[in-house]
């Protein structure tokens, strides 16, 4: 990975929830406030040494089969899906809340998801940048938006971009309904700037 290397640098200090003070009782116990202005809290941002290079620690794959809410039975495709990509049994998603409007129910299953850790880690994100994503047309990279501000970086495949990756490309009889997928990088940069320099060693492309 590329190293910036700063002399004398210094720790960056977020944006803190601040104390009611301690000029009355009823402040004692109070939660903390949230940080002055319209900005969340913030954790700091230590400069990067030999001691806390980033690193990618997981990934973690994710996919919604909206037409498993009706058909219990759809969900299996899904899961055969997910375990022929990332060669790790997935696990089972179940409704947590009642949503009328898209047939959503409690405990009815609507999706899987595994999280790659070490070799089989490295074979998806291998697959997916050398593979599948330059094989994708409309895709111009991934957005700057997609991080969460803390080191994580997230991005979407539609059901007819994972139709590219070779475990599934000769065997596409066996998976009429293939459903998109939702994959999240997670490392432990600190910032969405380092993570996106981390993960484009790897091959994976980011949108100018």
């Amino acid at each position: 990975m590329l190293h910036l290397y700063e002399h004398d640098a210094e720790t960056i200090i977020g944006n803190k929830k601040r104390s009611w003070g301690n000029d009355s009782p009823f402040k004692l116990f109070r939660p903390l406030r949230k940080p002055s202005g319209s900005t969340r809290a913030s954790k700091n941002i230590h400069p990067i040494d030999n001691k806390n290079i980033p690193k990618l620690e997981s990934v973690v794959v994710h996919a919604y089969n909206n037409k498993a809410l009706v058909s219990g039975w759809l969900n299996i495709t899904t899961r055969l899906q997910l375990a022929t990509i990332t060669n790790v049994k997935p696990k089972i998603l179940y409704g947590k809340s009642n949503i009328l409007p898209w047939k959503v129910r409690i405990g009815r299953p609507c999706g899987a998801k595994v999280e790659l850790r070490d070799r089989d880690m490295t074979q998806f994100v291998s697959t997916l940048a050398e593979l599948v994503l330059p094989r994708i047309r409309a895709f111009k990279g991934i957005p700057k938006t997609s991080g969460d501000k803390n080191g994580n970086i997230s991005f979407g495949l539609n059901p007819e971009d994972c139709q590219f990756f070779p475990e599934l490309e000769h065997y596409q009889e066996l998976f009429p309904n293939l459903t998109g997928l939702h994959i999240t990088f997670k490392t432990t940069a600190e910032t969405d700037n380092n993570a996106r320099t981390l993960l484009s060693c790897y091959g994976l492309p980011f949108s100018k």
